[in-house]
């Protein structure tokens, strides 16, 4: 109570790109926001007015998730603006009250020495609002407009599969959305909740393949359940239309395949590209590539303690842009059946230890106190929080847009299973995407099953 502690203390030039907290008995506290060393803080707001409210910008730069109807204060409180400094940022806390508990995220990104960045201030701030709110009005619409092809629809026996190739272009392209829709509705067809697992989407750039893994994985929804959602880059309509708008670049060839590993046949409707002009620049441009690990049954705890479970593991030159974790929740513990304690550990380019380590699963896709409520905003969501307090199946989604992690010679990336119920199994699927510069080694597609038990 009373003192001003630090939470950042960074060298620039930099930006801090994302801010989560939560807490309990601290409404009144204030964080402070000092840029390249100045004595008095150049922003400064309760915390939750900085997260959540409006102290900055509102929505959807400043947000909320997964609020708790009776207890309000539990929920994730998140601020996704942008907040550039040429030398230095320091953040500090105070807390105003007794017993106050506060745990937070603040990801920074610094930039090579003599990079010029102009520092934010409270008159460039104001002077941009109009641009802010047209720029958020463009993320929550998230509607993609462009070139989509002719729909087509197939009917994939059992054991069988579809491609479906972009049309060919002249020069280099870009994917800028895949749409479906999946109908049950023939008699003998499989059930849609049951083609989210057992239908599979392969995807081939330039004769590469980039991604391999179920059809609800890639669309974000789970390979459970199909839940309502809607982010910038992922969402599945009411009336069950799936869409990835993923950008995936290539050179000259796409394509989609669909697997149907089921005994029942499948039918999927309106399969569409959206399909752009693109300038291919060599050594710059890559392809969007995937990592799908499927867990069946696996421990909540090893060797008598909790371990971290890997989401990817990638050489070469690319970015971490996204995350997916599917979980499907099977504790009755009476104390507390959360399965998402852990923590996410980022070693970048073979660093020895993390330059990110956080606080908690739910912490890093933006909500907190394990809450079930479903929420979408534009770069996360939780289509279903059924299975985060409860017997039940739960998906999580988060998108990098300037928290992105780029790597230049390999990314590692853990999360730590860290269950209360430390005697049940879980089924606990994960999706780590990330551009990757084509290196011709045909390894980008990773979909692989962990057999540990």
């Amino acid at each position: 109570e009373g003192a001003e502690r630090v939470m950042v203390d960074a060298k620039g030039p930099g930006a801090i790109v994302r801010v989560w907290c939560a807490g309990v008995n601290i409404s009144n506290g204030v964080v402070r926001i000092y840029l390249d060393g100045a004595a008095k803080p150049t922003f400064a707001a309760e915390a939750f007015d900085l997260c959540g409210g409006t102290a900055l910008c509102g929505a959807p730069f400043s947000f909320v998730c997964a609020v708790n109807p009776e207890a309000p204060h539990q929920c994730g409180r998140n601020l996704m603006l942008p907040i550039p400094y040429a030398k230095s940022c320091k953040v500090t806390f105070e807390p105003k009250l007794k017993d106050s508990r506060f745990w937070y995220n603040v990801e920074t990104r610094t930039y090579a020495e003599g990079t010029a960045v102009e520092t934010l201030t409270p008159a460039i701030l104001a002077a941009n609002r109009a641009k802010m709110e047209r720029a958020g009005q463009g993320l929550m619409r998230q509607a993609m407009t462009g070139p989509w092809e002719d729909p087509y629809d197939s009917f994939i026996p059992s054991g069988e599969s579809v491609e479906i190739a972009a049309y060919p272009r002249k020069s280099a392209a870009v994917i800028r959305g895949l749409s479906l829709r999946l109908d049950d509705a023939k008699p003998g067809t499989l059930p849609v909740t049951s083609a989210l697992e057992r239908v599979s989407v392969a995807i081939a750039c330039d004769g590469e393949e980039t991604v391999s893994m179920p059809l609800g994985a890639f669309f974000g929804t789970g390979p459970w359940e199909r839940s309502p959602f809607r982010t910038r880059v992922a969402g599945v309509e009411k009336s069950g239309t799936m869409e990835n708008l993923m950008p995936m670049p290539y050179r000259k060839s796409f394509v989609f395949k669909l697997v149907n590993c089921s005994d029942k046949p499948v039918w999927a409707a309106g399969i569409s590209f959206c399909n752009d002009d693109y300038e291919w620049s060599e050594g710059r441009s890559m392809y969007l590539t995937a990592n799908y690990v499927r867990r069946r049954g696996i421990p909540t705890v090893r060797d008598g303690q909790d371990y971290d479970l890997e989401l990817d593991a990638v050489k070469g030159k690319g970015v971490l842009v996204g995350t997916m974790v599917f979980v499907d929740n099977p504790s009755t513990y009476k104390a507390c059946p959360w399965w998402g304690e852990g923590d996410e550990k980022i070693w970048v380019d073979g660093e020895a230890f993390p330059s990110v380590f956080g606080t908690g699963s739910e912490d890093y896709f933006n909500y907190a106190w394990s809450r079930p409520e479903p929420f979408s905003w534009p770069f996360c969501a939780q289509p279903s929080g059924a299975g985060n307090l409860s017997v039940g199946k739960s998906a999580n989604f988060r998108w990098r847009a300037l928290d992105a992690v780029p790597f230049a010679r390999s990314l590692r990336f853990d999360m730590e299973m860290w269950h209360w119920d430390k005697k049940c199994r879980v089924d606990y699927d994960s999706v780590s995407w990330r551009y990757v510069l084509p290196l011709g080694l045909g390894a980008h597609a990773q979909m692989r099953i962990d057999t540990k038990r």
